[in-house]
């Protein structure tokens, strides 16, 4: 002290600079003094600190509490002399209106959101439309060779006609189980998003226990007094004493907090995990779940100005010592990450899992096991069925077929220039020419082209370049490559007898060329002369037939006759598409009988 006061005063440093007059003596020894004793205490209170860890120093004071802006930690000061009565009543209707905003949404979850979307119900509902409509016959499409059930299933690759309902579902289940993905999903989506949603409410909790931590720190008193410090001219208050009955209704605020917020925590999670799946909604309801938390600040912008003004310059109030410690470390944060990590880990088998499970079945009713069939019902209730797909053409490579070409001409070029393949037909009769059996559109192309009896009508047909698109589309399919090969090799036609050898392999040839097919022959070069194999029925009718009927001798040719018969290899052949392709024969061993795949001739 004596070298800072010499510093200051510049005065000399030796003993006698301290001598004067006896008033000069005294003061300086007054000065001397009063150093001396700050100078000791400060030293003092330096070894203290020197001796305490940074730690035991953290601990040593009490954490202090600092109010926000909101309609609970407003409400706090109703009834207080610093509010007014008339102010105190708008915050109790403020606080009135933030706890029924609260409730009316906890209303709407538990009446409206609260329904599962995947329920027995809908298991139900599944199975009904994939047993009455996915595969029904009446909803097969002829031009990418799939049932409904294949369009609805993979909306990468197909576009349903019908059934919006049922592919918005599937889509929403495959985003939300992401098959190709195992990290990116809907569950992991939904546990995010209960994460954050539980440290949202978490945050709500750990500030209502401050608050009670404080209360229980302020001193007693008979009333409430909120005092500003004398000589500080910063406009801060603090709460000196808090009243038996101010304190009872901080209590009550507390409870009715903490209440409200544990409510909204649980129908929160429900409304996030069972009201939808799409990753879309899941994010939008999460958003407005922070909305729904966030009413009591809102609330607090239409308090009055005296509880704002209150609020804000209201000093951070010290809380009690904390009681969750274990020596100088705090257990709280531990406690809280364990708290929400719990919370977190129970609501995936009481919740998420659940859901998950009912979205996987509502998956497997709907698009699991076979797809590709399709299923017709007679009046006698006896279910005929069979593939989707015979000729095992893929749906992009059916894309090249000419039908759709022909489709694309029509909205690219004009309704006038309609290609090979396709005639302008009355409205209300294309209805009736939607054919979807052989014979009815064998008679209905043989009519509308001019009936002819069983005689040849190519040539004038006009469709010579469209069996010309046909073939070329063939030959670049490979699964056609074994089953069509007569039809690969048809190249410039000009009149039926170049198509002559693919009478057996393609329809429409025969429904062309009846008289070069044989058709009005019982030996001739096709196996099937029926409508029911394109052929008209006037041949099978005529005169001709029966004439060539009778001409048989009744007489049983021998294997290796057989074998050695161009007819019986074309008629052999011709069996083996049926049998293949047209599936009246699935229970028949082809191998067995015909030797082989495409390889035998029908002989053993």
């Amino acid at each position: 002290p004596q070298q800072a006061e010499e510093q200051s005063t510049g005065t000399d440093r030796s003993p006698t600079a301290f001598h004067g007059t006896p008033s000069q003596t005294t003061q300086s020894s007054r000065r001397m003094a009063k150093q001396v004793t700050e100078f000791s205490a400060l030293a003092t209170a330096d070894r203290v600190v020197n001796q305490a860890t940074e730690e035991e120093l953290s601990f040593s004071i009490h954490q202090p509490c600092t109010l926000t802006h909101s309609i609970w930690d407003g409400a706090l000061f109703i009834g207080t002399a610093a509010i007014s009565r008339a102010d105190s009543a708008l915050l109790v209707l403020l606080l009135i209106l933030n706890m029924f905003a609260q409730m009316i949404f906890l209303g709407i979850v538990y009446f409206i959101f609260s329904e599962p979307q995947f329920t027995a119900r809908t298991q139900e509902r599944l199975l009904e439309w994939r047993t009455n409509i996915g595969h029904n016959i009446d909803y097969y499409d002829q031009m990418t060779w799939t049932s409904l059930t294949e369009r609805v299933c993979r909306p990468d690759k197909f576009v349903p006609e019908m059934s919006n309902e049922m592919s918005q579902l599937v889509r929403q289940m495959q985003k939300f189980l992401g098959e190709d993905n195992a990290i990116f999903t809907g569950p992991v989506l939904m546990s995010v998003a209960v994460l954050c949603w539980t440290l949202c409410v978490t945050a709500e909790i750990r500030d209502t226990w401050n608050v009670y931590r404080a209360a229980r720190s302020l001193r007693r008193g008979t009333k409430t007094l909120i005092v500003q410090p004398i000589g500080e001219n910063t406009g801060s208050c603090r709460i000196a004493t808090l009243s038996g009955r101010q304190f009872v209704w901080w209590h009550i605020v507390i409870l009715m907090r903490v209440v409200c917020a544990l409510a909204l925590w649980f129908f929160g999670i429900r409304f996030l995990v069972v009201y939808s799946i799409s990753p879309e909604n899941i994010l939008l309801n999460a958003l407005s779940l922070e909305v729904v938390i966030g009413v009591d600040e809102a609330m607090f912008t239409l308090a009055p100005r005296s509880a704002l003004e209150l609020v804000e310059r209201l000093e951070p109030m010290k809380a009690s010592p904390r009681i969750c410690k274990r020596g100088h470390m705090d257990l709280r944060p531990q406690l809280l990450t364990a708290g929400v990590l719990i919370a977190l880990a129970a609501t995936w088998p009481v919740m998420i899992q659940p859901v998950v499970s009912n979205v996987r079945a509502a998956n497997a009713t709907l698009c699991g096991g076979a797809q590709d069939f399709v299923y017709g019902m007679d009046i006698f209730f006896v279910v005929y069925y069979d593939r989707t797909n015979p000729y095992g053409v893929d749906s992009v490579q059916g894309q090249g077929f000419p039908s759709f070409g022909l489709i694309r001409d029509l909205w690219e070029q004009g309704l006038d220039r309609g290609g090979a393949g396709s005639m302008r037909f009355p409205l209300a009769e294309i209805g009736g020419r939607n054919a979807k059996s052989v014979p009815d559109a064998s008679a209905a192309l043989q009519q509308q082209l001019g009936p002819t009896g069983c005689g040849d009508i190519l040539n004038t047909s006009g469709l010579e370049a469209f069996i010309d698109k046909v073939a070329e589309f063939a030959r670049s399919t490979p699964s056609l490559a074994d089953r069509w090969p007569a039809v690969l090799a048809i190249e410039d036609i000009t009149d039926c007898k170049d198509v002559a050898d693919a009478c057996g392999e393609y329809n429409l040839i025969r429904v062309l060329c009846p008289r070069t097919c044989g058709c009005a022959s019982a030996s001739g070069r096709v196996f099937n002369y029926l409508p029911a194999g394109g052929c008209p029925a006037e041949c099978s009718a005529s005169e001709e037939f029966h004439r060539s009927m009778r001409m048989l001798p009744c007489a049983e040719q021998t294997a290796e006759d057989l074998q050695s018969d161009d007819l019986w290899s074309l008629w052999s052949r011709e069996l083996h598409l049926i049998v293949f392709n047209d599936g009246w024969l699935h229970g028949l061993n082809i191998d067995v009988f015909c030797g082989g795949e495409f390889g035998g001739n029908c002989t053993r």
